[in-house]
C-alpha cells in the first residue's frame, strides 16, 4: 500500500515537473516569436521612415 502511494507520488511529481518544463519551453518560444515580430515591425517602421526621408530629400 505504502509502496503504491510512493510510486503514485513520484509519478505525479515527475508529470508535474515535465509539465512545468514544457510550459517554460512554450513561454520561451512565445517570447522568441514576440521578439521576432517586434523586430520585424521595427524594421518595417525603419524602412517606411527611410523611404519617407528619401522622398523628402528627393523633393529638396
Amino acid at each position: 500500500m505504502f509502496e503504491q502511494l510512493k510510486l503514485y507520488y513520484h509519478s505525479v511529481m515527475f508529470a508535474w515537473s515535465l509539465r512545468r518544463f514544457y510550459s517554460s519551453i512554450g513561454d520561451m518560444m512565445n517570447h522568441a516569436m514576440a521578439m521576432g515580430e517586434a523586430m520585424s515591425r521595427d524594421q518595417k517602421i525603419d524602412q517606411t521612415l527611410g523611404s519617407v526621408k528619401g522622398k523628402i530629400k528627393l523633393k529638396k
